[in-house]
C-alpha cells in the first residue's frame, strides 16, 4: 500500500488492488482485459459521491481510487465537465429503470 492509496482513503483492511476491486454487483471495476471502460469511470465517481460528496470527487482522487493515469480518464472524456454530465445522466437513467 502507497501514500496515493492512503490518501484516496484506503486502509490495509480495505485495500485491494484495482483490477480485484468488485463493484455492487459483484463484477470486477476493470473489464475489457484489466482495462477501465467510460462505464467504469462512471461507476466509480458515483461511489466517491456517495461516500464523500460532490466536494470529494477530483481527478486526482479518482485516477488514485482506481489506480491509473489521467490518460486513461481522457481517453473516455473531453474534460471534466463532460465526465459530471456522464455521471448524471447515468445516475438518471438508473433510477428510471431502477
Amino acid at each position: 500500500m502507497n501514500e496515493r492509496n492512503v490518501q484516496a482513503g484506503f486502509t490495509e483492511e480495505t485495500f485491494e488492488p484495482p483490477a480485484r476491486r468488485k463493484s455492487r454487483a459483484g463484477i470486477s471495476r476493470r473489464s475489457n482485459e484489466g482495462r477501465l471502460t467510460r462505464k467504469d469511470w462512471i461507476l466509480a465517481g458515483q461511489d466517491m459521491l456517495r461516500a464523500e460528496g460532490i466536494a470529494g470527487l477530483k481527478l486526482a482522487s479518482l485516477t488514485g481510487r482506481l489506480g491509473v493515469s489521467t490518460g486513461s480518464f481522457y481517453h473516455h472524456f473531453a474534460d471534466f465537465e463532460d465526465y459530471l454530465g456522464a455521471v448524471a445522466e447515468y445516475f438518471s437513467a438508473d433510477r428510471v429503470q431502477g
